[in-house]
């Protein structure tokens, strides 16, 4: 989960809801929200991207066993 991206988005729902219903603007909410959240994710990514918790470390795969050792008993 992108913690960035999930602030960003609650900025956004609480604008939306902010200038849909308690102080609504004349040429409606859609894109000044979509204009603020996308500002604010870019910001807070070039910000704090780098420094955010990633889970980058790779991940153990196991890769199957060729056919030929299959019928072979565990070492």
């Amino acid at each position: 989960m992108n913690p960035i991206a999930v602030g960003s988005f609650l900025v956004g729902a609480a604008l939306a809801f902010y200038w849909t219903r308690v102080s609504p603007l004349p040429f409606g909410a859609t894109l000044p929200t979509f204009a603020v959240t996308f500002v604010l994710y870019l910001v807070l990514s070039l910000l704090l991207g780098s420094k955010v918790s990633r889970r980058d470390d790779p991940v153990a795969q196991e890769t199957p066993a060729a056919p030929e050792t299959m019928n072979e008993p565990p070492a």
